[in-house]
């Protein structure tokens, strides 16, 4: 138990944004005066492979960064409707990422959003990793990705909402992408100020009962703020159409429909 509160004690360094009066090592330093350490201890992955966070403190975290989340854009790329967002992982599991995105103003005035398109990086599988496993059958495993849109009610307790779902192999990496405009859909019928988009990505088995592979505890996803891990950050496409263009080209020839796309925009997250 102690090593839980541990862990979620350093969970929430990355949650101190640049506009906090804190930094991360004034946090770091109060947190180990609070526990009696001279230096933060060495986790093993396997020692929090197990590791789960209990719903009351997933929701406490979700408040938090609601009252400090504040939106980090970099410059836009390749044209002005082609842009990043930067936002933060929130919560980081052994099967469990929720990834938050700041939206507002990300949509284009007088736009109409025609897909939002989730992709994020698997980690390619080490083979050391693979040769440790217990049944060589691994290797034709899959896992199943599902993403949920989570919403916090006044409330304070969360609803999810399930968004997309797809399998994927265990030893394949590379961009996965996820259909989400639905959950953008959600979001945008929130009252103002709306909370940032926050998507949940679980990593599930395959099949469930007994004698089920534990396989899918070897995927991972490319998280923000990882070192050497920029080109990799999760990012959210989202395809619009320029309802300007468009009512000028269906006023303009009768009887036709030429709609105007805008291009993508593109944002990064952690």
């Amino acid at each position: 138990m102690w090593s839980l509160w541990l862990c979620l004690a350093l969970w929430v360094m990355p949650l101190v944004g640049p506009g906090e009066a804190l930094t991360e090592e004034q946090v770091l330093d109060s947190l180990l005066q609070q526990l009696q350490l001279s230096e933060a201890p060495t986790m093993d992955r396997a020692d929090v492979e197990e590791l789960t966070m209990p719903p009351d403190v997933q929701a406490q975290y979700v408040s938090l960064m609601q009252r400090s989340h504040g939106d980090r854009s970099r410059e836009k790329r390749f044209s002005q409707s082609f842009r990043e967002m930067v936002g933060k992982f929130l919560v980081s599991e052994a099967s469990t990422q929720l990834l938050v995105f700041g939206m507002e103003g990300r949509l284009p005035p007088n736009s109409e959003l025609v897909q939002a398109v989730l992709r994020i990086f698997q980690e390619p599988v080490p083979r050391a990793t693979l040769r440790k496993q217990e049944k060589p059958s691994t290797r034709g495993h899959r896992a199943r990705i599902t993403i949920e849109w989570l919403r916090v009610r006044d409330n304070g307790s969360n609803r999810t909402s399930l968004i997309d779902s797809r399998l994927v192999s265990i030893h394949k990496g590379g961009w996965k992408t996820f259909d989400v405009t639905e959950a953008v859909n959600f979001w945008q019928q929130l009252r103002r100020p709306r909370q940032p988009l926050m998507l949940k990505v679980s990593v599930l088995r395959e099949h469930l009962g007994p004698g089920a592979s534990d396989a899918h505890k070897l995927v991972r996803f490319s998280a923000q703020g990882a070192q050497g891990a920029e080109q990799r950050e999760p990012q959210l496409e989202l395809h619009t159409l320029d309802l300007k263009d468009y009512g000028y080209a269906a006023a303009g020839r009768p009887g036709t429909q030429q709609m105007a796309w805008s291009g993508p925009t593109i944002s990064g997250t952690g």
